[in-house]
């Protein structure tokens, strides 16, 4: 292998940097759906106690009045996992709301 001399009349080379731009993202083009609206609201119609875990024997998070209104969030059997106007989510019987139409 050779060796190039380089004389030394030649100017040093200024090496600059490159800066890659990133690439534009673009958007997905199925439509995302908004923020729930077809969120479920039910209706206590009788006194009714919010429960940790959905049977009787479970812990005791709150009691509603008859009229207090509760956002559905899932099912297990007969009991419906809603969420309190206060932001807690717990267990209350079916027979003890109707959704609000």
């Amino acid at each position: 292998m050779e060796e190039k001399k380089i004389a030394e009349t030649d100017p040093p080379r200024q090496v600059s940097a490159v800066k890659e731009e990133p690439k534009p993202i673009q958007a997905p083009t199925a439509s995302v759906p908004a923020a729930s609206p077809a969120a479920k609201t039910f209706v206590v119609i009788k006194t009714a106690n919010i429960r940790a875990e959905p049977k009787t024997k479970s812990r005791l998070l709150a009691t509603l009045k008859k009229g207090t209104k509760v956002e559905y969030v899932g099912k297990s059997g007969n009991w419906l996992n809603v969420k309190l106007s206060t932001g807690v989510t717990g267990w209350v019987f079916h027979d003890l709301v109707t959704e609000q139409k």
